[in-house]
């Protein structure tokens, strides 16, 4: 394996970018991280979606825009972009060619797909990626089927022994969704990607962003805490996350109020404040944070009526920082991983240590 999943998903990652972000200026600041959800349409149609509501329509990003978009992203020195959600990446047709161009150009790419638009001519695009996560269901053909509405059951688990060769380093992982249908077969889901070569496995109990009641009700987390109990000695935790979900109670995100854990950022974010990540949803707008995609409150721009290098960094990205600010200080943040960074951040701050002990190389 290229990396333990640990490493991969530690929150450290952001501390050599927060060492470095104290001699740069602030006021012109370029995002570390950027994240496309280029397109709101799906080959899937998944009980459990984040994004069911987003989905009700049909929308792409302009394939001007996306170049444009790439163009500046280049020019601003961006160190890594995520191919995600809103929809599915693989259905914009020119996806490969995107990702060739962001590659050549220094960029990490990262792709999170279910897969099934993946073809034999993206197979040595992929191979150049840092890491591709695949999602994953179920283990049983009728479940699957009754999560996703699809019929491509054998492909879920298909893909890594295509793509893995002797050259290549990307980490393949698979994601699986825990919900209503498949809450009581992880170890089985377990097993099954293992033995299909996936690098990782991460279980991600339901996010509903949306307030759509798709979370997990109690009695499916006694279930699936059951499950993981039972075969706690049987998995290898350094390729799986069933740990850190009983220590967080099976949810994806702690539910700790965070601020009573925060000493130094109290009055701001510092994910913020050093430009970690920006989103671009599929109806043009530019947002700082995941959860606030679509809400056009906290948009900082839109791509229809500004290139993005104009966007970021203009009064309008400065007054949005200010509101979210406000909110974090307020302890109003929810489902963000960058609680998680200005955690990381605010222990480092109370005991800085070499900077080098962190692995910058890690994915972004």
């Amino acid at each position: 394996m290229f990396t333990k999943l640990s490493t991969l998903l530690s929150s450290r990652k952001i501390i050599p970018f927060y060492e470095e972000s104290s001699s740069r200026n602030f006021e012109n600041i370029s995002p570390i991280s950027a994240e496309f959800h280029w397109t709101s349409n799906c080959n899937y149609d998944c009980i459990h979606c984040s994004y069911g509501s987003r989905r009700k329509t049909t929308n792409y990003l302009d394939d001007n825009i996306i170049k444009n978009l790439i163009h500046d992203l280049i020019e601003m020195k961006c160190q890594a972009v995520y191919l995600s959600g809103g929809g599915e990446p693989t259905v914009v047709k020119k996806w490969g060619e995107y990702s060739n161009q962001l590659i050549l150009n220094g960029i990490e790419v990262a792709l999170i797909t279910n897969g099934i638009a993946v073809q034999e001519k993206h197979i040595n695009t992929i191979q150049k990626m840092n890491y591709m996560a695949i999602s994953v269901y179920s283990t049983k053909e009728e479940r699957y089927k009754e999560i996703t509405e699809s019929r491509f059951f054998d492909k879920q688990f298909s893909l890594p022994k295509k793509i893995k060769n002797d050259t290549s380093t990307v980490v393949i992982g698979a994601r699986c969704v825990i919900n209503k249908i498949n809450y009581d077969e992880l170890y089985d889901i377990y097993c099954a990607a293992i033995e299909a070569e996936f690098d990782y496995i991460i279980f991600i109990p339901a996010v509903d962003y949306e307030g759509r009641g798709i979370v997990l009700e109690k009695s499916w987390i006694d279930l699936v805490k059951i499950d993981i109990k039972k075969n706690i000695d049987k998995f290898d935790h350094e390729r799986t996350n069933v740990k850190a979900l009983l220590n967080k109670s099976v949810s994806h995100y702690s539910t700790d109020r965070y601020l009573d854990d925060i000493k130094n950022s109290k009055n701001e974010c510092h994910a913020l404040k050093i430009g970690s990540g920006v989103f671009f949803n599929y109806d043009a707008g530019v947002y700082l944070c995941q959860p606030d995609i679509g809400n056009k409150e906290l948009e900082i721009g839109n791509l229809n009526n500004d290139r993005f290098i104009d966007i970021w960094n203009s009064p309008r990205h400065k007054e949005v920082v200010n509101l979210l600010n406000k909110r974090w200080s307020n302890g109003g943040c929810k489902n963000c991983r960058s609680i998680a960074f200005n955690k990381a951040i605010d222990t480092y701050k109370e005991n800085p240590v070499d900077v080098h002990n962190f692995n910058k190389d890690c994915f972004l």
